[in-house]
């Protein structure tokens, strides 16, 4: 990179790692290669270390065009001239995708729900802090919703510990039909899923999704009820009202929750569905 920190050369295992052409690169800033991460570099702190340390090295999370997710390593450094000014600089980047952050450093068990197979909360919220911070950099909004599982009130009918976590596993597994690719599913507590919704654009788009997300609910209502599950809550937050944490987002969505509208009787095909779930 030239003294602007631009890019001045790439050599070829570079442009195959970021599925980049020369072209593509030459004369852009560095910057400008990871405009997509999921957390990308605090530029300004940076070139800050650089010029004061001589050195920076960091990890980002990329996409690549498959849609995989893969994890670069990153570090730069100055080519000093007489004067001891930065005359250009050399980055080199590395795949080491095997070791992942949070995700790498706890065992899976740690950072799921058993019953679920689902992100737990500690997952969930450190996925939530860099989709903030992305949807930030990228003027979007983010949504969060929290889906909560009201059992029946009968003793007789309330769900044994086994039937509730069927009840959360069946609606895992029927709602990421509903959701985008970007979107994360998580179970939040004992009787609740959360619901990571970033990439909304404006207002209209975070009403049809919660719109549509509300239908989906209540025509799963009936479909948990072979499980001792009388009812669901739903409640929604979004960065359309500012908020200062992740943590927040959740807690404003978890003070919306009110009770869906009684399911529709079931079809034939939810009817046979029921039978054969519990």
């Amino acid at each position: 990179m030239d003294a602007n920190h631009n890019i001045s050369e790439a050599n070829p295992a570079f442009l195959r790692l970021m599925e980049q052409t020369r072209d593509s690169c030459i004369g852009k800033p560095l910057e400008a290669l990871y405009e997509d991460a999921d957390l990308p570099p605090d530029t300004g702190k940076l070139w800050k270390t650089v010029a004061t340390a001589h050195y920076w090295q960091d990890e980002i999370t990329l996409t690549r065009r498959d849609s995989s997710a893969w994890v670069l390593r990153l570090s730069i450094s100055p080519v000093l001239n007489e004067l001891q000014r930065p005359h250009h600089f050399i980055a080199v980047a590395s795949d080491v995708t095997e070791r992942p952050g949070l995700e790498a450093q706890l065992p899976h068990d740690a950072l799921h729900d058993a019953a679920t197979g689902l992100p737990n909360p500690q997952l969930f919220m450190a996925r939530l802090g860099s989709q903030l911070q992305h949807s930030q950099r990228k003027s979007t909004f983010l949504g969060v919703a929290i889906v909560q599982l009201c059992p029946q009130a009968s003793p007789a009918t309330q769900p044994t510990a086994a039937n509730h976590d069927a009840a959360m596993a069946w609606l895992a597994q029927w709602l990421p039909q509903q959701l985008r690719s970007p979107d994360t599913l998580a179970r939040w507590q004992d009787h609740q899923l959360a619901l990571a919704l970033p990439g909304i654009q404006d207002p209209a788009a975070w009403l049809h999704m919660t719109q549509r997300l509300a239908q989906t609910l209540v025509e799963a209502q009936q479909l948990c009820q072979p499980y001792g599950i009388q009812s669901l809550q739903l409640g929604c937050s979004c960065t359309l009202v500012p908020v200062g944490t992740a943590a927040e987002l959740v807690e404003r969505a978890c003070a919306d929750l009110q009770p869906l509208p009684a399911s529709p009787p079931p079809t034939p095909a939810n009817a046979a569905q029921i039978k054969e779930n519990p």
